[in-house]
């Protein structure tokens, strides 16, 4: 049997819905840690036709979902800024910073994912399952303190899988000799973190003033997305299409109540008072000189409070917990000038051209 640490996971994006792109090439590596995608075989349903029989007479084949959550640790690396790229819908030109080899590129929620898919193709021993068109219409961002590693999960709906030893139906990729990984593959820890948070009313978000201390953050990006079944189609679906509004929210998880802090926010939550936030991760090594290092940045310029939790169970500590929704803001916050979109992803890297064709 083969084992996961055998495994090989690569994502290039694709141009045309249920036809597969070749992902054996350099810098096409996806470094998930789990891959639960469905493979696309059933599943099967007893039909009994017979009243009376007693038993099932008949098995038939039913509809598929093909739709799952890989994981992966969050890390400041390419294969992770075509994934957000695609999830989110838009991205811009980046722009070089200097004479550096530093890069800056901004990704923005686009108003529709219309078009935007890739393949993705994994190695299990000998064996190629390839997945030709694979949406990716969400992601969840969870970072905890110190030296523990932020992970990430996608959200992914796609087509039937098709396998290496099928030779009825094989795969375009048939090998992954010539696959790469963007490098470097450095992971986002707590310590590099900084998360701040003020009013929407107030000045722009300004270190040590605004800066907030969870012990765990969540942030939570999801669009809703339904493929639809065609006639002729065997069990593929159609290019999934967005079916409702985004869900868009960031859970700050506090280990003990801070007491003057978390008073204040209870006391906003009730006069509906709304926030803006931005999260910062900066790795220790510099990418392009001190001026420019690995960073993703995160910015929220509207959020309502939603209902705070203070669960009090008996003598121990009081933990701490407050969602936060994220909105299309009415005007520009202080310091995000320009950003009328519920949030916006920053990341520095050294990858010249756009992540989307």
């Amino acid at each position: 049997m083969p084992a996961g640490m055998e495994s090989v996971v690569a994502l290039a994006q694709g141009t045309t819905w249920g036809t597969a792109v070749t992902v054996n090439a350099v810098n096409k590596g996806f470094p998930l840690r789990t891959l639960p995608l469905a493979f696309g075989v059933g599943p099967n349903l007893v039909d009994d036709t017979m009243g009376g029989g007693g038993f099932a007479q008949d098995i038939v084949q039913g509809n598929i979902d093909i739709s799952g959550t890989p994981t992966a640790f969050l890390r400041y690396g390419d294969s992770e800024n075509l994934a957000l790229a695609l999830a989110m819908g838009s991205t811009t030109t980046p722009v070089q910073q200097g004479t550096t080899l530093a890069y800056l590129h901004t990704f923005d929620l686009g108003t529709t994912l219309d078009g935007l898919f890739g393949t993705i193709v994994a190695t299990k021993g000998a064996s190629i399952y390839e997945w030709p068109s694979v949406k990716i219409n969400g992601f969840s961002w969870t970072i905890r303190g110190g030296g523990e590693r932020a992970e990430v999960a996608y959200d992914m709906i796609g087509y039937p899988a098709k396998l290496s030893s099928d030779t009825a139906d094989l795969p375009t990729n048939t090998t992954l000799a010539s696959l790469t990984t963007f490098t470097p593959r450095r992971i986002v820890q707590g310590f590099h973190c900084v998360v701040r948070m003020n009013p929407v009313s107030g000045s722009a978000l300004a270190s040590p003033a605004d800066v907030i201390t969870p012990n765990e953050i969540i942030f939570r990006y999801q669009r809703p997305m339904t493929g639809e079944f065609f006639v002729g189609g065997g069990r593929a679906i159609s290019e999934p299409a967005l079916d409702n509004v985004a869900t868009i929210q960031v859970t700050l998880n506090y280990g003990t109540y801070q007491v003057a802090a978390h008073d204040a926010l209870l006391a906003a939550a009730k006069a509906g008072v709304e926030y803006k936030m931005d999260i910062i991760a900066t790795h220790p090594s510099a990418l392009a000189g001190v001026g420019w290092p690995y960073k993703i940045s995160v910015l929220i310029p509207r959020l309502a409070l939603g209902q705070p939790a203070n669960d009090l169970s008996g003598p121990g500590r009081i933990p701490f917990s407050i969602t936060l929704d994220a909105m299309k803001p009415e005007s520009a916050s202080a310091g995000m000038a320009g950003l009328l979109k519920p949030f916006q992803i920053l990341s520095y890297s050294t990858h010249s051209a756009s992540f989307l064709l």
